[in-house]
């Protein structure tokens, strides 16, 4: 079964999740899909699906949430998957 990560962008930074510094997938991701302005397929990595979407800035980010530059991100997102989004 195939897992679905997405690099989520609000005002310019990246969501990760509270509990573990990582991009939100399958289940973390339904709350949020709703408020997606865009969404764009990156491609497949290690059986996991990668997306980009934006969501607004008015969009209230829930709790498990936490927003943070894309630069401070790069430390806690596997090498592999930061190039497939395109920050290489």
């Amino acid at each position: 079964m195939k897992t679905y990560i997405g690099f989520i962008i609000q005002n310019d930074g990246l969501l990760l999740l509270k509990k573990n510094n990582r991009l939100p997938f399958d289940e973390d991701i339904k709350t949020l899909a709703p408020h997606f302005l865009r969404r764009f397929e990156l491609g497949a990595l290690n059986n996991s699906d990668y997306f980009c979407a934006e969501i607004d800035q008015e969009v209230f980010i829930p709790e498990a949430f936490y927003v943070l530059s894309l630069r401070q991100a790069l430390s806690f997102i596997n090498a592999n998957a930061y190039c497939l989004a395109g920050y290489n």
